[in-house]
């Protein structure tokens, strides 16, 4: 049976968000693992979400904010995705993710790390986005309004 290994909703609301990228604790300082997330691009004109090595670039509806929630899954996870889903493969180099906003170079603005627990590894991803013009969703804050929320959830390729 699949279990929900850890999961992690970013405490705050982020006012803009690029994505999603594989990030490096060299020398004590975080940053992009390489190759770098930036490599992959927005999504293009109409979609919401693209792919690539070390990253996933997100486009929220641009109404409100946006929250992130990451799961670690034993195996592939319940199928009740919102209407707004993905599924594919990406490889994460060094097995740690973080939301990426901000700036470009190195203004990058890194948030909380999410650590999957294995480096050099071709994960299953499924992305959903939901807008939230409620308060019913639980596993996101009670106060979020307008606002976009985007579950990762990711388990091993090998089981």
């Amino acid at each position: 049976m699949t279990e929900l290994i850890r999961s992690f909703t970013e405490p705050h609301d982020l006012e803009e968000i690029y994505g999603v990228v594989a990030v490096d604790d060299a020398d004590g300082e975080l940053g992009l693992a390489e190759p770098s997330a930036w490599e992959i691009g927005p999504p293009a004109q109409g979609e919401w979400l693209d792919a690539g090595p070390n990253g996933i670039t997100l486009k929220p509806s641009g109404r409100g904010s946006v929250y992130v929630r990451y799961e670690l899954w034993s195996g592939p996870p319940p199928t009740d995705l919102p209407a707004e889903a993905w599924s594919g493969t990406i490889l994460i180099t060094s097995g740690k993710i973080s939301a990426l906003s901000g700036g470009y170079g190195d203004d990058d603005d890194l948030h909380t790390v999410f650590d999957l627990g294995r480096p050099d590894m071709v994960w299953n991803v499924q992305v959903g986005r939901r807008t939230l013009e409620n308060d019913v969703e639980p596993d996101f804050p009670r106060h979020a309004y307008h606002t976009d929320l985007f579950r990762l959830q990711f388990w091993p390729t090998a089981l």
